[in-house]
């Protein structure tokens, strides 16, 4: 894969768990609902078939639970 189109799969993974915003923000700095997010967007970088999240909510409050 051409460094480009890496660029391009990022941009959409992270536009899709809504994190597009903070894509130039360290993780660490990061809230909790925005860490899992981030996990499901790495989970998602590797084109699995079928994902299978062990508490992705975790951690999470409310409404953000929803969505996750």
């Amino acid at each position: 894969m051409k460094l480009e189109d890496a660029v391009e799969y990022s941009t959409k993974l992270l536009d899709f768990v809504g994190l597009n915003n903070v894509k130039n923000v360290c993780p660490l700095s990061l809230q909790p609902s925005q860490l899992k997010r981030l996990e499901i967007a790495g989970a998602l970088a590797c084109r699995p078939k079928i994902i299978l999240p062990d508490e992705s909510a975790a951690g999470v409050r409310g409404k953000e639970i929803d969505e996750i």
